[in-house]
């Protein structure tokens, strides 16, 4: 993966130093951070995430810090920034803003190693976090994405042959009663790609960089529709024990079920436009990000073939 910002040792040894956090000692790019440059920095004292924001703005870190130190407090794993000698959590370099994050112990999970119980353990998290969100006021918040769901998204037609199906759609979501769908603050990506776990446990829920006010069944249909579903194959066990899970911390309403459902597929499609920007930017990555919206349309003719009535059973 291309490494947008290039951070050399010494300087991985001066930001260290003015954090008080010993002397470097290696470091490793993280290469499933496509937009933001991440490290995984070793020091004396420990080991650490060095994360230089490459777009966002300052007021949108300083969201996503509230946030997270929130949720810390009502005792939900998340990560906690750091503040360097001079106080600051957020700081410059190389005129772009850099933050210093502890890093959790605790990895990535792969597909098959969400099982049941883990299913159910994440949707209980994700339940508590967004029940928990749901009190939190924040004078700032980032640019609203105008009902997102409800809006098409317009692809070409040249990359992907799927216009069809947002269209149809587009003209099933008109069913929902959007005055019956809540809103609230929301991570807006719990996939495995932000997720920590350790020896079959969620360790933590990470990158907070797409947090917004949002419908909360948004929430839900992000997780189902890129962890619950592999090459077409809807695995309904796993589903069914996400959402007992957090409907026992956030119960969702009649209509809020039928959201999810609704909005997953339309995460599908947003997913595959999201991957084939990301092919155009990183062209070391361009065969395996075109192969993930090839997955993405797959899962989403998976989903499709089942049933909204079906679909409820789940519940």
């Amino acid at each position: 993966m291309v490494i947008i910002t290039k951070v050399k040792k010494e300087e991985f040894g001066r930001i260290l130093k003015n954090y008080g956090l010993g002397t470097y000692r290696n470091s490793e790019h993280v290469e499933e951070a496509l937009e933001n440059t991440v490290y995984k920095v070793r020091s004396s004292k420990g080991l650490w995430i060095i994360k230089i924001f490459e777009e966002t703005a300052d007021k949108d870190i300083r969201y996503q810090q509230r946030i997270e130190q929130y949720l810390q407090e009502k005792g939900l794993p998340t990560p906690r920034t750091l503040k360097n000698k001079q106080g600051r959590k957020i700081n410059e370099y190389k005129k772009k803003t850099l933050i210093v994050q502890e890093c959790i112990n605790g990895r990535k999970p792969r597909r098959k190693e969400i099982t049941e119980e883990l299913a159910r353990e994440i949707g209980t998290v994700t339940g508590k976090i967004d029940r928990e969100l749901q009190a939190l006021r924040i004078g700032y918040r980032p640019k609203p994405k105008k009902e997102h769901q409800f809006i098409d998204r317009r692809m070409r037609k040249k990359e992907i042959e799927y216009v069809k199906k947002e269209e149809k759609l587009m003209s099933e979501m008109k069913k929902i009663n959007r005055k019956k769908l809540r809103k609230g603050i929301i991570h807006a990506d719990i996939t495995r790609s932000n997720m920590l776990i350790s020896r079959g446990k969620l360790k933590a829920v990470i990158d907070w960089g797409d947090s917004c006010e949002d419908y909360i069944a948004q929430e839900m249909a992000v997780t189902i529709a890129q962890s619950f579903i592999r090459r077409g194959r809807v695995i309904k066990s796993k589903i069914r024990a996400y959402l007992k899970g957090y409907n026992k911390e956030m119960p969702m309403n009649d209509e809020e079920k039928k959201a999810v459902y609704y909005f997953a597929k339309k995460r599908m499609i947003g997913a595959s436009a999201w991957f084939l920007e990301q092919a155009r930017r990183h062209e070391d990555k361009k065969e395996e990000l075109l192969e993930w919206t090839k997955e993405m349309m797959e899962n989403y003719d998976g989903l499709n073939k089942l049933t909204i009535k079906e679909w409820k059973k789940l519940w």
